[in-house]
């Protein structure tokens, strides 16, 4: 039993060094960002956050919200802010309400592997088809 957990632990050890690896790539890729580049995703950051805020029906609930439900929340507005903007107060509770009470955000879910890639894209593709509607 003991050499199954090792294989086990050195799998997870690899595995995370290879999702260790690409986001090291990633950063390098990113390093030098332009910096209009820079000034697009900040305005889109405070332009999604300003939107939330708004339609949003009781703002002081997202500082309840666990750490995936608002990063999901944030991923969600902010790759679909263009097409939001015109979604009333009623439609954006309702997808928010969606977000919050989705399998993908349930404890039970999150406790299976909260920042194993595929988790974490597989929440991400969620929160982008709830508030992409």
């Amino acid at each position: 039993m003991k050499g199954l957990n090792k294989i086990k632990d050195l799998e997870e050890e690899l595995s995370y060094s290879s999702d260790e690896d690409s986001l090291i790539k990633h950063m390098a890729e990113k390093k030098d960002i332009p910096n209009h580049e820079i000034q697009e995703k900040r305005d889109i950051l405070f332009s999604s956050l300003s939107f939330i805020y708004e339609k949003i029906d009781k703002p002081e609930s997202i500082y309840q919200l666990g750490k995936t439900l608002k990063e999901g929340l944030l991923v969600g507005v902010s790759t679909n802010i263009t097409k939001l903007i015109s979604k009333s107060k009623e439609d954006f509770q309702t997808m928010f309400e969606n977000l919050v009470s989705d399998v993908e955000f349930k404890d039970e879910n999150l406790r299976q592997g909260l920042a194993k890639t595929d988790k974490v894209q597989s929440r991400l593709r969620k929160s982008i088809s709830i508030f992409g509607i």
